[in-house]
């Protein structure tokens, strides 16, 4: 065809240019398109009637359209990095055109040399990933009929473990009493058992109630994997920290030094501060208990003696 009314179409093969490529040109362009040092030959070089020449799968405006040349191999999709959480799935894609395309996938484990691995196909899918495949680069080889080869671009799969959180020991805690737990604010989301959404959750023992609780969060982090804990939390009657009892005596109180107990020698002994942490928890086998290590301010110590539980409020000086 002589016009750009008319359209048709030309393939290339490797070493020999069809009759015609020239035709319609302003410039001749055989010498210039194998081994051409510009990106796309066919974009750089317009028709007599001054339409661009495209490499695509589209039709020409111009009187030739010349696709699925065999003699190259044009990159669609480079195969992208994935960082997820173990037991997660990643799936790599990649795309190139030529006459005829031979796809392989690769990979290399930690900086190892590159190996098929059998897919041939413009995907490919990774399952349950694990710890171990961490450090592993993908890419995909390509080659056409006139044995040129190009690889694609390697995309790293980084494999991530859940961190482990803990909101630290089991809690009993007076019903006029209150406590926060925490966990890193670095995690993307939380789940709260209760249905709260922050890193930190404040609790009272009113709003509890007496008996036990399980207080329970799911953290994620941005690669999608989970951390769990979970905390018991024992809320009593009766045991406001503003209440003395008379079968359990202490003294001195306030305290600086040693805090003495009477008609108590043997049995669990924990003290609280005003906020429901536990500072101290041992077996107490003597009438006395060491609490200079504690900072200035107002605590209450628990004692169980089998059944019985006792409690008393103090000052540490």
């Amino acid at each position: 065809m002589d016009s750009a009314a008319g359209d048709f179409h030309i393939t290339q093969s490797c070493a020999q240019l069809p009759v015609g490529f020239n035709k319609g040109y302003s410039l001749p362009i055989s010498r210039y398109y194998r081994g051409t040092t510009y990106p796309d030959i066919l974009a750089t070089f317009n028709d007599l009637d001054g339409n661009p020449r495209i490499w695509d799968d589209t039709v020409d405006i111009g009187p030739y359209e010349t696709q699925y040349l065999d003699s190259r191999i044009d990159v669609d999709l480079q195969p992208v990095g994935k960082a997820i959480c173990e037991n997660n799935d990643v799936l790599l894609k990649a795309k190139a055109r030529s006459g005829t395309l031979f796809t392989q996938w690769q990979k290399s484990q930690n900086g190892s040399a590159f190996a098929n691995i059998g897919n041939t196909s413009n995907e490919v899918l990774l399952s349950n990933a694990q710890a171990a495949d961490s450090g592993t680069s993908y890419r995909v080889a390509w080659a056409n009929l006139c044995n040129d080869f190009l690889t694609s671009d390697e995309a790293f799969v980084a494999v991530h473990t859940p961190r482990e959180i803990n909101l630290g020991e089991d809690i009993t805690m007076p019903i006029d009493s209150s406590i926060t737990l925490s966990v890193s604010t670095d995690y993307n989301n939380y789940n709260w058992s209760t249905g709260a959404s922050q890193s930190s959750l404040s609790l009272t023992g009113e709003d509890l109630g007496v008996g036990s609780h399980t207080i329970a969060i799911t953290a994620m982090d941005i690669y999608g994997c989970e951390s769990t804990d979970s905390i018991n939390i024992t809320v009593l009657k009766n045991a406001g920290i503003n209440q003395l009892y008379s079968a359990l005596t202490i003294y001195p109180n306030p305290v600086s030094g040693r805090l003495y107990i009477t008609d108590f020698t043997q049995g669990e002994a924990k003290i609280y501060s005003t906020n429901g942490s536990l500072v101290w928890d041992a077996l107490l086998t003597s009438e006395s208990i060491d609490v200079s290590f504690l900072a200035r301010g107002v605590y209450f110590i628990v004692l169980q003696d089998g059944g019985q539980v006792y409690r008393a409020r103090f000052i540490k000086e």
